[in-house]
């Protein structure tokens, strides 16, 4: 190596300051974060991932054309690749899932899911988004599945923290979930925001997201063994919810309610408005197993800001909001599970 390429190499690595050590040290909160949206397809896409991940030579033809269609549309829901897996993976047929958020209330997302030949991939996905009933799809459908599915971004060509933080714990998450009697599967997947939260996991069919994640989390978060107050720092939000703040409401009853709190089917207040600071969040809940029924009103205020990087590559400091929140009321008195189940 000359010394103009040493050179060269030397101004790219300074160019890269990891954005997720720069979030963490400013004590920016993950909760809030999630990236919400009613329908997620999730599509084994084969490896190499580049930045623009349509581009890839190994994407499936027409696959761009498709995602751009349904966003045109105005159907912006969450295209996530993920990795082929010797575990998971049918030789020869790609496997989709299809995960549809329900009118409220809701729990969790209805999840469909099927294993297709891969030229026929894309024509399946146009009917998926159109008519996921179709007889059309009956040849590829698969017996619905109870297992949890972790996905992990390791997308390292979107940002460099994606790979460095997140596929270490994609690989210990696979030894714990061998080891655990938790029916889990474990996924490498393409990038869903929030890189500055690496190491980032999506639950499904939960919906919620998780970030910051190190080796000392990722058992409790697979067995739900400890209460969920002791892994607040590392919850990003619910899915379920469009609006930061109702994400961060939520996290309220999430800790208040504990792990019961994601058995319970959940009828939020609406949104409010898109450039609201301040919101009081009023949350509808039936826990089925035990009966319980109750409401929840939370109360989230702007309280600051701090500062953070939002990308690895650009070591911009940016200012980030900081918020607080208070419950206001819990009927019945002493409800919301009272976190004994926590």
């Amino acid at each position: 190596m000359n010394a103009g390429t040493m050179a060269a190499a030397e101004t790219r690595r300074r160019a890269v300051s990891l954005c997720s050590l720069v979030s963490a040290a400013s004590g920016e909160d993950p909760l809030g974060s999630a990236w919400a949206t009613p329908r997620y397809l999730l599509v084994e896409l084969a490896l190499p991932w580049g930045y623009d991940l349509l581009a890839g030579q190994h994407m499936p033809a027409g696959l761009r054309e498709f995602v751009e269609e349904l966003y045109e549309q105005g159907r912006d829901w969450g295209l996530i690749g993920m990795a082929p897996d010797e575990a998971y993976s049918v030789p020869g047929m790609a496997r989709v899932i299809d995960l549809a958020l329900p009118e409220p209330p809701f729990r969790a997302y209805a999840r469909r899911e099927y294993l297709i030949p891969p030229d026929g991939l894309v024509a399946a996905l146009r009917t998926m988004a159109d008519d996921p009933g179709s007889v059309l799809l009956d040849a590829y459908r698969q017996a619905p599945s109870a297992a949890r599915d972790l996905l992990v971004c390791t997308h390292g060509a979107v940002d460099a923290c994606c790979a460095k933080f997140g596929y270490p714990v994609y690989r210990r998450l696979r030894q714990i979930a061998a080891e655990s009697d938790a029916d889990v599967r474990v996924w490498r997947c393409t990038h869903f925001g929030g890189h500055r939260f690496a190491a980032t996991l999506l639950d499904m069919p939960e919906g919620r997201y998780w970030g910051r994640l190190e080796a000392r989390h990722l058992a409790h978060l697979v067995r739900r063994d400890v209460p969920t107050a002791e892994l607040r720092g590392c919850y990003r939000g619910w899915a379920a919810l469009p609006h930061p703040l109702q994400q961060i409401a939520e996290g309220e009853a999430f800790v208040r309610g504990g792990w019961a709190w994601t058995e319970c089917a959940v009828t939020p207040s609406p949104p409010p408005p898109e450039e609201a600071t301040s919101a009081e969040v009023t949350f509808s809940y039936n826990h089925e197993a035990s009966g319980e029924r109750g409401e929840m009103v939370v109360e989230v205020v702007r309280d600051g800001s701090v500062m953070t990087q939002m990308e690895s590559t650009a070591p911009e400091i940016v200012e980030a909001p900081r918020y607080r929140s208070v419950v206001r009321r819990v009927t019945p008195e002493g409800g919301l599970l009272a976190g004994e189940r926590s």
